[in-house]
């Protein structure tokens, strides 16, 4: 039977801390300027694909090179970083990595749900994102029981919700937002 080991989540919060920070830094930096460019932009012309296309390719390209590293050599920056101990954290950042990535950029640019007044939608999109959250852990924990499973699961599945994020962010940053304000 499948247990949560508290020692899994030491190792969770140190690839979580080790990947999150850095890329917390820059995204806050670059939503400041997104934030403030989008909504003039949007007020002005009635969309913001400029500077949404702009801020996206920034962050893919910020973010590529870093994520690539992780992914292929996780386990063994962890271990050179901080000891033997910690190469399983490494194991967690490589699969961490399939939802750091679209976070990375997808965090900043649904800045856009604010700017269209696309509250509401942006709320039902949090209520499915907790129901599929705890669905893609039981799946993992029913079917494999595994720490690495349940964080595989959690990755694409957040993976999944930044694309839909994503998908709606680009839409409204073009201005087709023809539904009712509100």
């Amino acid at each position: 039977k499948f247990a949560i080991n508290p020692a899994d989540l030491g190792l969770y919060g140190q690839a979580n801390r080790v990947i999150m920070a850095p890329s917390s830094l820059v995204t806050h930096s670059v939503a400041d300027v997104f934030k403030q460019k989008a909504n003039e932009d949007f007020q002005k012309n009635g969309n913001a694909i400029a500077i949404f296309k702009k801020t996206r390719n920034m962050l893919f390209f910020i973010m590529l090179l870093p994520c690539l590293i992780i992914a292929i050599f996780g386990p063994s920056i962890f271990t050179f970083l901080f000891g033997e101990e910690w190469r399983q954290s490494g194991v967690y950042a490589q699969i961490l990595m399939i939802l750091v990535f679209p976070k990375f950029i997808v965090s900043t640019l649904n800045y856009m749900y604010i700017i269209a007044r696309k509250q509401k939608e942006n709320f039902y999109l949090n209520i499915y994102r907790l129901l599929a959250t705890l669905f893609s852990f039981y799946l993992a924990y029913k079917f494999f029981g595994t720490t690495e499973a349940m964080l595989l699961f959690f990755s694409i599945n957040y993976s999944i919700i930044y694309l839909i994020y994503y998908a709606r962010s680009y839409t409204f940053a073009k201005g087709n937002i023809s539904e009712s304000k509100e």
